[in-house]
């Protein structure tokens, strides 16, 4: 897979042989940041469920300020840092080997100095009751900030979250991105 835009477009990272790990289709991750635009810049970019950290690195290469990424999987967390070092990104970067829903209950420390956030959630499809318990924990934990949040699904899987305004739900293929946004993001 390669980088689609800004300082490391072109640049080719590390995707793991097999379907364990799912990486975000070059597709959806330009037309995502198509959608933030300029608004990516100075930004932290939280990846989380981040897989190969495609998203998160992505979001560095178009000007964001600094990402965290966080995975269970340990083969994850080592492609995600091979990935950093190689494009140079590891400094700006926090890199959790952590569940999803502990990270969550943390958030706000984690994000205690941001004034603007992008949360990109992309659990594996495969486990349904992981969605809604991320939904509900983000419903729970999740800052007073200027906060992007952006959610990969199934078409099949309904997501709404209390306590924040829907910008956009976009379709591609058999799968849907659906936005929300806390407090004045744009």
């Amino acid at each position: 897979m390669r980088i689609t835009g800004g300082t490391k477009k072109g640049m080719k990272l590390k995707t793991p042989k097999g379907k364990e790990i799912r990486p975000t289709s070059g597709l959806i991750r330009e037309a995502v940041f198509n959608i933030i635009g300029s608004d990516i810049k100075g930004v932290h970019f939280v990846d989380l469920c981040c897989g190969t950290g495609m998203m998160g690195i992505e979001a560095l290469s178009r000007g964001a300020k600094k990402a965290t990424f966080v995975d269970n999987s340990e083969q994850s967390i080592q492609i995600v840092k091979e990935n950093l070092g190689k494009t140079g990104f590891d400094a700006n970067s926090r890199v959790f080997n952590e569940n999803a829903l502990i990270f969550l209950k943390n958030l706000a420390k984690y994000l205690k100095n941001d004034e603007r956030v992008v949360i990109y959630i992309d659990p594996p499809y495969k486990d349904e009751k992981l969605y809604s318990a991320i939904i509900k924990y983000i419903e729970r934990y999740l800052p007073e900030r200027n906060i992007l949040l952006i959610v990969e699904h199934r078409i099949n899987i309904d997501v709404d979250i209390k306590n924040c305004d829907v910008f956009k739900v976009k379709k591609y293929g058999n799968k849907r991105v659906s936005m929300f946004t806390k407090n004045d993001f744009f």
